[in-house]
């Protein structure tokens, strides 16, 4: 039940009534305000009520009426006071609230009160707490509903039967209401069902309008969105096919011009092929080098530029052979291009052309994926099957050499990329593609040694000279100063003072740019943080002969009459290095190592390459060198760790020397 100590004031919303109700009590007080003093009915309700709730009434609406608990409470005295004070709004405003605290348990719990229960529940109510109760219950009643105010309208004529009635429950215990009465009781309770049957259908009728009014505008509306999508979609069509029609003949006009350009280049082609046999038999009596025909064609080629050029400057009338003359400008220097790349490609070994791309193997071992253009008909089909190969370097990038003779270059951007060192030995897989060209597969099996590379490399910076040169120079020695090559300098776009590396073949005058150094290591390689590098790398640049390979390439062999054991790998990637030494050479690839046991324990030093033996052949050959006191080494995976390996331990490999 509710409590009416929560209810601050009546009308407004208290702690557990929803606002509904709350708004509905408000009503009824408004109601309340204008209705005369309801002497009859107070009386009545006055009589229904405990003298100890009479005196909170009294208390509550600050009237003071002297009496004793053993007597009855003066019914009649506190009406007049009433009746005096009725005139006052605020007065009438504290009445109804105390006639509403006083009736307020006949509602029971908000949320279940409706006006059909309410009716429904008339006779235990009354039996309750009297019709008075009753009656200022429907007066009060929070709901509006035509049933509860035509209840209310025959109530009020009945409420002194009622009276009647309910003394003689008093008295007997038992609710009969006269045999008329309740008949009009009950078509009453149905009229006012049909009422509200007949209010609830007209307002799901005006409900039902209202929802079809919105359909019928959402129709409408979706009507004209479909229009507006339509002429859109229509419009959309139209411009699509008038750019496609468009884009087809640009199609055509570029077809057309290509084919225009392809006849126009081979007549240049079968022009300056012409040219060419014709200086080929005017100077067949002297021995020509193809470098000077090259030249005399690029100054020929530069001459008819100049003429062209010379011709434009005075000045064409007909816009097409001004438009004639520039083409023939364009397809001279085109040729030009690729007449100087002919030469550069000429001073380099014969290999096939190939595209390359840094990748990553199953063992996250770097590895280089490269293309080949497509075999000609004399290769042999045993390219496709997987090979190993010798990388050699070169000024710029270098090239691998496979075991069947086929060669292919790598630039040196890769060379970079797998930290490729002369003479490394690579393993190389090729795969062949529905073009009928080739990419390879690459790993690194046994690293070099660029000590020996043809090529020296240092780490300098670039420097811009006089004329709009650019220049190399070594940052630990700057008398090391070599002009840049050109088509680096074209390509790599590098500015004044960029650090970088840089390689000078031996004997060459020119420096080829192995890297120049992105933004962010700039920041880091300032002149002096070069030289620090360069200190720990040593004053000149790798790759020197003036190094550790020189030094040991000049001494007598300082092995002689020793042999030496190397288990892993192919043989054919130690021997130059073994043979330095002057020692005796045996090896085993580890998958057959009993067969070297015998000469192992005669032998005076062993060594194996993790990277490419077997577990097996290690876990045998190491106990039998350390049975036979031999001195075993492990190869960490380049030539030139084998190199400094015989050289560090030249002594104890000599002490250990067996007869």
């Amino acid at each position: 039940m509710i409590s009416k100590k929560l209810l601050k004031t009546f009308g407004m919303l208290a702690d557990e009534i929803e606002v509904k109700l709350s708004e509905g009590f408000s009503l009824a007080l408004l109601k309340q305000m204008n209705s005369t003093f309801p002497l009859s009915e107070l009386s009545l309700l006055l009589k229904e009520i405990t003298d100890q709730k009479k005196r909170s009434f009294a208390l509550n609406m600050n009237i003071q009426i002297k009496t004793l608990s053993s007597k009855p409470f003066p019914d009649s005295q506190l009406i007049t006071i009433l009746r005096t004070k009725y005139a006052k709004e605020k007065t009438k405003i504290l009445f109804y609230q105390e006639i509403f605290n006083l009736i307020f348990d006949i509602y029971g719990e908000p949320e279940e009160l409706t006006a059909d229960r309410f009716l429904s529940e008339e006779r235990r109510i009354i039996g309750k707490y009297g019709p008075a109760h009753y009656y200022w219950g429907l007066r009060m009643f929070p709901i509006k509903d035509d049933s509860i105010e035509q209840r209310f309208f025959d109530f009020g004529k009945q409420l002194t039967t009622f009276t009647d009635v309910s003394k003689e429950v008093a008295v007997t215990g038992d609710l009969t209401f006269p045999k008329d009465e309740a008949k009009e009781e009950k078509e009453s309770s149905l009229v006012a069902k049909e009422r509200g049957l007949r209010v609830k259908a007209e307002k799901e009728v005006e409900s039902l309008k209202k929802q079809l009014r919105s359909l019928e505008k959402s129709k409408s509306h979706l009507q004209q969105k479909n229009e507006l999508l339509t002429l859109e979609r229509l419009t959309l069509q139209a411009k699509l096919e008038k750019q496609t029609a468009n884009e087809q003949l640009k199609i055509q006009d570029y077809e057309d011009k290509i084919v225009k350009l392809k006849t126009g280049e081979q007549r240049i082609i079968q022009r300056y092929e012409a040219a060419l046999n014709k200086m080929k038999e005017e100077n067949s009596s002297c021995n020509i080098t193809l470098n000077e025909a090259g030249k005399m064609l690029l100054e020929y080629l530069q001459q008819g530029i100049e003429q062209y050029v010379a011709q434009l400057k005075a000045g064409l009338e007909i816009r097409t052979e001004r438009e004639q003359l520039r083409g023939k400008i364009n397809d001279h220097f085109q040729l030009m291009n690729a007449l100087e790349l002919l030469l550069e490609e000429a001073k380099i070994p014969d290999v096939p052309d190939v595209r390359v791309a840094p990748k990553k193997n199953a063992e996250g071992h770097s590895a280089l994926q490269i293309e080949a253009s497509p075999k000609t008909n004399n290769q042999s089909d045993e390219t496709i099957r997987s090979q190993t190969g010798t990388f050699y370097r070169m000024d710029h990038g270098g090239y691998i050499k496979l075991e069947n003779g086929a060669a292919f270059n790598i630039p040196e951007s890769m060379v970079n990329s797998l930290a490729l060192e002369h003479e490394a030995e690579v393993e190389c897989e090729p795969t062949r593609r529905a073009d009928g060209s080739t990419h390879y597969f690459i790993r690194v099996l046994l690293q070099g040694d660029d000590t020996y590379a043809p090529i020296t490399q240092y780490m300098g910076y670039i420097e811009l000279g006089e004329h709009f040169k650019f220049y190399c120079v070594d940052i630990s020695d700057p008398t090391r100063r070599f002009p840049l090559y050109d088509k680096d300098a074209e390509i790599q776009k590098p500015k004044d003072g960029d650090p970088c590396l840089f390689n000078v073949a031996h004997g060459g005058e020119h420096a080829r740019l192995s890297k120049l150094f992105t933004r962010y290591e700039k920041e880091y390689l300032t002149k002096e943080n070069l030289k620090k590098e360069q200190s720990v790398k040593g004053s000149s640049g790798t790759g020197s002969k003036e190094k550790f390979g020189q030094a040991v390439a000049e001494v007598e062999p300082f092995l002689e009459g020793c042999k030496i054991v190397i288990i892993g790998g192919l043989k054919k990637w130690f021997d130059s290095i073994v043979e330095e030494t002057g020692a005796e050479f045996y090896h085993d690839n580890g998958e057959t190592s009993a067969r070297i046991h015998p000469k192992l324990r005669r032998a005076d030093a062993l060594f194996y390459l993790i990277t490419a033996n077997s577990h097996e052949a290690t876990t045998s050959c190491i106990p039998i060198a350390k049975e036979h006191n031999i001195p075993h080494f492990k190869i960490e995976g380049s030539k030139s760790n084998l190199r400094k390996l015989l050289w560090e331990n030249r002594d104890s490999i000599r002490k250990n020397k067996r007869q």
